[in-house]
């Protein structure tokens, strides 16, 4: 069971990646690519480097490091996808919006994609 399931109780998660969620030049974020059988997710997580013991706890009792969910697509408002470069996904929605993610497998995620597409 992944740990990200609460996040989707009634669903079945399909593909769960590392990867990027891109919005502009500087505004990466690192997370957790997910793919369901209804719905595109990024759960974004924050890292604590080098704060040590008393930072960590510091952080943990503020909620910074709390996973946080930064995209939330139903498949049944995805228009389409594309691959503008070598490892990234561009997903354009029905209303025109488009969110680029760049996860770490890209080839498995692809193909996983794509076959819930034909679903």
């Amino acid at each position: 069971m992944s740990k990200y399931q609460n996040f989707f109780p009634d669903e079945t998660i399909i593909a769960e990646v590392q990867g990027f969620l891109v919005k502009g030049l500087f505004g990466s974020k690192m997370g957790t690519a997910i793919l369901t059988d209804k719905r595109i997710a990024f759960i974004e997580k924050k890292q604590v480097v080098g704060v040590g013991l008393i930072g960590a706890l510091a952080a943990e009792a503020t909620g910074i490091t709390k996973p946080k969910l930064k995209l939330d697509i139903p498949i049944t408002e995805v228009f389409s996808w594309e691959r503008p470069r070598k490892n990234d996904i561009r997903i354009t929605t029905k209303v025109g919006e488009k969110h680029l993610i760049r996860p770490v497998n890209y080839d498995e995620w692809d193909a996983k994609l794509k076959g819930l597409q034909k679903k």
